[in-house]
């Protein structure tokens, strides 16, 4: 028997979606068996025609090229219906999550064990990092820097601005779709390098390949082709494209060892830019309202493109560059087109126009991913209240407060009201809740801080 400890309007809202992306998933997963039948199909007909057709090699040679690039097509969809479908079946298991958390097991989320820090003045006090840890309760984020993010916020006490953290949390907590799109999509980077290394590279890297290669390997192509088709036609002889190839390969061959180092490094962070670039694109076509997700949405603007646009460009030059890895591809392509010193300037030029965009990139993408964990705590407790923020000297009013891990059917609410220059001494038997009082007005006034709710009835 399936029990939740969630409102009904909000179990019901996980389960309908658990139930709508399982379907669209399948429906992907039908697609896929299609894709492969079609393709290792199109593979036996190739082959086929090619042997009947050997005796007119001209015309093998093109059936060959067709074949290849119908193949290379279906690749293409098919990595795109392995995508779509990993993404759905991300969202499934956000949804599963939530309702698996609401019935008090919380283990498959980060502990935080690693901010655990015994010199912080609170945090070790209330169990926010570690085992079934406040932290490990409120965790959703999807990257490393989000995490990270995440822990910043619980432990520095920030007491300006909270009103502007509460409003953006209380319009997260209405954007489901955003939250678990962000979410899912973040879920899918395979490159967990911390984004700061990734920047100081960015910032760092010494470019190495001429401008002449702007145009050099267009007018290298060119003369190829031009001599390919001369020579099919007896216009030119074979030596006329062997010299070409020859010269290619060499220009290519003089900068092989600077290309290779730099590719080993790139190449890990195509699917990287791939997937920052889509995170990126969620938060610029997101409509905003609230001061604070305004700020980061304009925090990613450029004087031009789009920083997602420039994301995906980097990205696909990446993607070009691993085609290298395609021998006879890479073989042909770079003598007679210079192909690996093209995209290798492609993505310096790249590099130069962006690289000091790219750390406030990462951290917006950061910051998101950490206030959509705030915005889903918000949105999973509609009981809670957010808390009156008013000037003046210190003074905190409770009614009715209780620690946000405690059991729902167990706790025991307390009214409390400490003001400045207050002392209290808390007594009472073993056992009798002292220390989760005192853990309960702890948390409560970090939550109040961070702009999270508090369970409690007012405050």
């Amino acid at each position: 028997l399936k029990t939740y400890n969630l409102e009904p309007t909000l179990q019901a809202i996980y389960e309908e979606r658990i139930s709508r992306f399982k379907s669209i998933a399948d429906s992907l997963s039908k697609k896929l068996l299609i894709s492969s039948t079609v393709r290792f199909a199109l593979f036996i007909a190739g082959a086929v025609a090619i042997y009947f057709l050997l005796d007119n090699w001209k015309i093998a040679i093109l059936c060959g090229f067709l074949v290849f690039a119908i193949f290379l097509v279906l690749v293409s969809r098919h990595e795109d219906l392995k995508r779509k479908r990993a993404f759905h079946d991300a969202l499934v298991q956000q949804n599963e999550l939530e309702l698996q958390v609401a019935n008090g097991d919380y283990t498959a989320l980060d502990s935080g064990a690693e901010f655990i820090d015994p010199s912080h003045e609170y945090s070790n006090d209330i169990d926010l990092f570690g085992t079934r840890s406040f932290f490990q309760y409120l965790n959703r984020t999807a990257t490393p820097a989000g995490k990270n993010n995440l822990a910043k916020k619980l432990t520095e006490n920030k007491i300006d601005n909270i009103s502007d953290r509460q409003e953006a949390i209380q319009e997260l907590a209405q954007k489901i779709d955003f939250r678990q799109e962000f979410t899912a999509t973040a879920a899918l980077l395979e490159n967990r390098e911390k984004p700061e290394t990734i920047s100081n590279w960015l910032t760092g890297y010494e470019p190495f390949v001429p401008a002449v290669f702007n145009w050099l390997p267009w007018v290298l192509v060119s003369l190829s082709v031009a001599s390919i088709v001369g020579y099919a036609y007896d216009f030119v002889s074979g030596y006329v494209p062997s010299a070409l190839f020859a010269i290619g390969f060499l220009v290519t061959g003089n900068y092989v060892k600077k290309i290779n180092a730099l590719y080993e490094k790139i190449s890990l962070l195509e699917r990287f830019f791939s997937q920052y670039g889509k995170l990126v694109l969620l938060v610029e076509n997101e409509a905003f309202t609230s001061k604070q997700l305004v700020a980061f949405k304009e925090s990613i603007k450029t004087d031009s493109e789009p920083a997602s646009t420039r994301f995906a460009e980097l990205a696909a030059a990446i993607g070009r560059l691993d085609q290298r890895n395609n021998m006879l591809f890479g073989f042909l392509a770079n003598g007679f087109g210079l192909w690996d010193l093209k995209q290798i300037h492609t993505i310096e030029g790249w590099l130069d126009a962006n690289a000091g965009y790219v750390s406030s990139w990462l951290d917006t993408v950061a910051q998101v991913d950490a206030y959509n964990t705030l915005g889903t705590y918000a949105f999973n407790h509609p009981h809670f209240v957010f808390p009156a923020i008013v000037s003046g000297d210190f003074k905190l009013e409770a009614l009715d407060t209780k620690h946000p891990l405690l059991n729902p059917l167990k706790a025991v609410g307390n009214d409390v009201k400490i003001t400045s220059g207050s002392f209290f001494i808390i007594t009472g038997a073993n056992m009798a809740g002292k220390s989760t009082f005192l853990r309960t007005v702890s948390m409560n006034i970090v939550l109040a801080n961070v702009g999270l709710p508090v369970w409690a009835a007012s405050m």
